[in-house]
């Protein structure tokens, strides 16, 4: 769906993908040095954003991930560089703190009632970039977080806009000094039920146990250097459970392999689908789903 950033360097043209607020105060731009899209404002005398919509499916795993750049000091309680996705937002704060909100920064959690917002990561006055990676499952409204390669939680975010957004929020003095906020690198993809593979190969599933799927499958026309092995388990109701994707490389033609694809759910009693892509990036279907 989108791919910036890292092999696909950011240019000015790129910066019209996002809807920019607040561009008195500070505009979005490109730091070509660094290949990323920011914000650097010193002492910024208002709040200001960028952000991106995407359409996506109503029975999809979407996935955001996001290379994260943020850092140095704040200045004041209430003082955020963010980013947030869909309802998910990270809120870098005073004290070096990374909170975390479920419902767009109206509020930060507290998991235990302490009166002391959770941070899921405490830093130092430098800057820093960090993966975020954001799925949502659109049928369900569940968003799962993972932070620096660290699953967070697992979030109900129904009514969420498909967004991303970052920038910069005020509730105090502004700090005298540049608030770095901006992204290295972002793909969004999304798996949605009923897509139509094309004829390419051969894949065959059977359970090894109520977790573990073992899926069978060949190469038949060509070698192919990267495939994805997508397994996708349904309800009853053919409502989207769990996604897992195994990435296998260097598959070579007409011969056989085996690979496990294991899930956090149970296997039995549902619809197990397994598709066979060349990528997730492109995400072209190599052969008919098995299941």
């Amino acid at each position: 769906m989108y791919n910036k950033g890292g092999d696909s360097k950011f240019t000015e043209s790129d910066l019209t993908d996002w809807t920019q607020v607040g561009t008195d105060t500070a505009s979005l731009a490109v730091d070509s040095d660094n290949n990323r899209i920011w914000y650097n404002a010193t002492q910024p005398t208002g709040e200001y954003s960028a952000e991106k919509n995407f359409e996506v499916g109503n029975n999809a795993i979407v996935t955001y991930d996001v290379d994260w750049y943020f850092g140095s000091a704040v200045n004041r309680d209430g003082n955020f560089e963010y980013l947030q996705i869909g309802n998910i937002r990270l809120g870098w704060t005073n004290g070096y703190k990374m909170f975390l909100s479920t419902d767009g920064g109206a509020t930060w959690l507290d998991s235990d009632s302490d009166g002391t917002n959770d941070s899921i990561f405490n830093g130092a006055n430098q800057t820093y970039t960090k993966n975020v990676k954001v799925t949502v499952n659109t049928a369900t409204g569940v968003a799962s977080l993972w932070f620096d390669g660290t699953k967070v939680g697992d979030y109900t975010t129904e009514n969420a806009a498909n967004t991303v957004k970052f920038g910069f929020t005020r509730a105090g003095a502004a700090p005298n000094w540049a608030v770095p906020n901006g992204i290295d690198r972002i793909k969004v993809s999304q798996f949605v039920q009923g897509e139509e593979p094309i004829e390419f190969s051969e894949m065959k599933v059977s359970g090894k146990d109520d977790k573990t799927a073992t899926v069978t499958y060949a190469v038949v026309d060509e070698d192919a250097d990267d495939i994805s092995l997508i397994g996708a388990l349904y309800d009853k109701d053919g409502k989207l459970v769990e996604i897992k994707t195994v990435p296998v490389a260097n598959v070579e033609k007409g011969k056989y392999l085996n690979s496990e694809i294991v899930f956090e759910n149970s296997i039995k009693e549902k619809n197990l689908k397994v598709f066979m892509w060349n990528s997730l990036g492109s995400m072209t279907a190599l052969c008919e789903n098995a299941q």
